[in-house]
């Protein structure tokens, strides 16, 4: 199974939403070296580390939908996690806990999107720039 490993940040210096891969900043200066054009170097910009947000490897309404992305679906707003939720059966039993990413709406309840609901979800925001979107916080159990 192939999974596309890529975040997204806020850059320090302008502000602008940046999509890439994340590189600690001991790294920043040294160079790759490509065995099919030889060395080179990459640009780098600097994200506010809060603001970084791993992929989901979901597309909702054919955008990408990170970390930190707040959905809205018929049953109402929602943030886009990672960590530890419950899986419950068709009655709201609880059956066992796993870790993932997830949705989670403003009473709890959580949720995964299956392949043939994914355009159930509309991603109208992010907790970075849209805090008053349901008052949802990024904050889980993990």
């Amino acid at each position: 199974m192939n999974r596309e490993i890529l975040f997204r940040g806020k850059r320090v210096d302008n502000g602008e939403w940046v999509e890439g891969y994340y590189v600690d900043e001991n790294c920043m200066n040294l160079p790759f070296d490509d065995p099919d054009t030889g060395t080179r170097y990459f640009s780098f910009v600097e994200v506010d580390d809060n603001t970084i947000g791993q992929y989901t490897g979901w597309k909702f309404c054919d955008k990408k939908c990170f970390v930190g992305d707040i959905v809205k679906s018929d049953y109402g707003i929602a943030i886009v996690k990672f960590g530890i939720y419950k899986i419950c059966d068709n009655i709201g039993e609880f059956m066992f806990e796993t870790i993932g990413n997830f949705i989670e709406y403003e009473n709890g309840e959580t949720t995964t999107p299956q392949v043939n609901y994914m355009g159930y979800f509309e991603i109208i925001g992010n907790i970075h720039d849209n805090s008053e979107l349901g008052g949802l916080t990024n904050e889980t159990n993990s």
